[in-house]
């Protein structure tokens, strides 16, 4: 239906994904957030159907957040001030 709509090149599908997510610390909830996300792929449904698209969504973010954490944690990027342009140093 929307490739009728919309005037979008290779356009196979929109999706919707709702998340709702739960911080929890010392076994207490402490923080709960709900999010909507739209998105569109060029994958068409006979070969990406939900599943599948939900699937290669979770792969995207799997990689993002375990580099984000060798950056972060291994690496103390978080604990880093800026000196000069892109340089940083560790402080502690």
């Amino acid at each position: 239906m929307l490739n009728e709509y919309l005037d979008w090149p290779d356009l196979g599908q929109v999706y919707r994904l709702e998340g709702q997510f739960f911080w929890v610390r010392q076994g207490q909830t402490y923080k709960t957030s709900y999010e909507i996300e739209f998105g569109i792929t060029s994958l068409v449904r006979k070969v990406a159907p939900p599943a599948k698209v939900l699937k290669v969504r979770r792969g995207h973010w799997l990689i993002e957040t375990r580099l984000h954490y060798r950056r972060d944690v291994t690496f103390h990027e978080d604990a880093t001030h800026m000196t000069i342009g892109a340089a940083g140093r560790f402080c502690q």
